[in-house]
């Protein structure tokens, strides 16, 4: 899970105590047949200063499941992925629902990753542009 965290949003808390919290986030390999349901993933930030609790973060990824295998082209290549679909529930102050749809390749990483809001619109995406040296 902890790669989950974006690195560049990361970077306003360089001069500060982060502590990470985080399970195993299951991605099956490319070469399986499996389509269903996989487990949960959690991950927890506590942010802190000087020994003063500044900001925690809870992030819930539930009802995550592996929707298919497919080909999946971007500028970077065509890569197999496992295609991913699960809810996002994130807690800082408020909890903040939505869900998101994810390619995974094996030996790449995340090739694409959506999110939606609430109520299902597209709120972003990323997409893998380059790959290697």
């Amino acid at each position: 899970m902890a790669m989950k965290l974006d690195g560049a949003a990361m970077q306003a808390y360089k001069d500060m105590e982060v502590e990470v919290d985080a399970t195993e986030f299951e991605v099956p390999p490319t070469d399986t047949s499996y389509t269903g349901a996989l487990k949960d993933g959690k991950l927890s930030i506590s942010i802190s200063t000087s020994g003063m609790a500044l900001m925690t973060m809870n992030i819930l990824i539930y009802d995550r499941e592996v929707e298919k295998i497919e080909e999946f082209t971007t500028t970077a290549g065509t890569y197999r992925c496992v295609k991913l679909k699960q809810k996002v529930r994130t807690k800082v102050i408020m909890n903040i629902e939505g869900s998101s749809t994810e390619w995974y390749s094996e030996g790449i990483g995340m090739v694409r990753s959506e999110s939606y809001n609430g109520n299902g619109k597209l709120t972003g995406y990323t997409v893998l542009t380059k790959f290697g040296k």
